[in-house]
């Protein structure tokens, strides 16, 4: 696949909760040698930060085309990508084991 159009560039993925569309397609670019590519969710993150986010990024790609409907930035428009893969029937999960040893982590640092 020839990404060379994404290549150094500051991509940002969005879908609504930012755990499974948005979460693959970043690792599915970085993977590909998009480096500076992050995801967010629109219900999962600030306005605050969502907006830092989209300021950030040179492309933004929605996983989800009823995203651009809601008070989109019209800033943003030319920058934006709508790749929409459909509602949220995704794998949505945290390995177990690694969920074991975040919750120790966050356990410790919650009594600090």
């Amino acid at each position: 696949m020839n990404i060379s159009k994404l290549q150094g560039k500051k991509v940002l993925t969005v879908c609504a909760a930012g755990i499974s569309r948005s979460y693959s397609l970043m690792a599915y670019l970085k993977f590909r040698g998009v480096k500076d590519t992050l995801c967010a969710g629109v219900l999962t993150n600030t306005p605050d930060t969502m907006k830092m986010l989209g300021d950030w990024a040179d492309v933004i790609i929605l996983t989800v085309a009823v995203l651009k409907n809601q008070e989109y930035p019209k800033e943003w428009e030319k920058k934006t990508l709508v790749w929409d893969v459909g509602d949220d029937r995704y794998f949505r999960g945290i390995h177990p084991d690694l969920e074991t040893q975040f919750a120790k982590y966050l356990a410790d640092y919650e009594k600090e």
